[in-house]
């Protein structure tokens, strides 16, 4: 559930591994809701730098502090 008129710090991360592979992880307030790795079924995984973006279906919610920066 998502709670009404709270501010949640949302986080993602995504990462190339040794094998090929890309895992991406999906935090709420520092907790891992979801973790899926893309080992390329269906077309080789997406493991290049490209674009990011926000998207909310059927939701009126708010932004703020969106930043996107290279894991170490």
């Amino acid at each position: 559930s998502v709670p009404y008129k709270t501010w949640q710090k949302v986080e993602a991360t995504v990462k190339n591994n040794a094998d090929g592979s890309v895992t991406i992880e999906l935090f709420a307030d520092g907790k891992l809701l979801v973790e899926a790795a893309d080992s390329g079924m269906g077309g080789a995984p997406i493991s290049t730098p490209g674009k990011v973006g926000i998207r909310g279906d059927n939701a009126n919610f708010k932004f703020k502090n969106f930043t996107v920066t290279a894991l170490e």
